[in-house]
């Protein structure tokens, strides 16, 4: 078939799949997972514990708002109203896990997950841990101040380290 106007034909297909606007962050998805950064996560951070989301989701999430241009933690509400987004942060989930794992992950919600990003309550607890109220004590007024970081910001200042190093040893520049 013959398209006059010179374009490429494409046909748009509409179904119940959902779809996002936001399809550009899947190659970070790839690059997250080939670099192996959710084991690095899960070796290097712990500060979420025992219940609920753990550190490799919670960094995750952090480095997809980011990517996304969120301006503050509470845009990833947006980023979870994206249903197309959602799912594919849920199959990039299941493709880093076991099956035993999964099941482990699901465990760890009480009243089951619902959500495929965490809250921005719980991401601002998670990025609370890596605030040390001691060092405010050492703030002077009208005096520049930066405070020495506590381990769990130590832990996520080394992904970067060990991000960068991946990156290096891939492709040296």
């Amino acid at each position: 078939m013959s398209d006059k106007s010179g374009l490429v034909p494409i046909e748009i297909v509409f179904d119940d799949a959902p779809v996002t606007s936001r399809a550009g962050l899947l190659p970070y998805f790839d690059l997250w997972k080939r670099l192996s950064m959710p084991q690095v996560v899960d070796r290097q951070v712990s500060i979420c514990g025992e219940q609920g989301w753990r550190d490799r989701q919670m960094v995750l999430a952090l480095v997809m708002l980011n990517l996304a241009g969120g301006d503050c933690i509470s845009d990833i509400d947006t980023l979870e109203g994206d249903e197309g987004l959602c799912e594919m942060v849920r199959g990039f989930e299941r493709s880093t896990w076991s099956a035993k794992e999964c099941k482990a992950v699901e465990r760890r919600f009480r009243s089951g997950r619902t959500r495929a990003f965490p809250a921005a309550t719980q991401i601002s607890s998670f990025l609370e841990a890596c605030h040390d109220a001691h060092q405010e004590e050492l703030r002077k007024p009208g005096k520049a101040f930066i405070p020495a970081p506590n381990e769990s910001l130590r832990s996520l200042m080394a992904l970067n380290t060990i991000l960068v190093h991946r990156l290096q040893a891939a492709d040296p520049q």
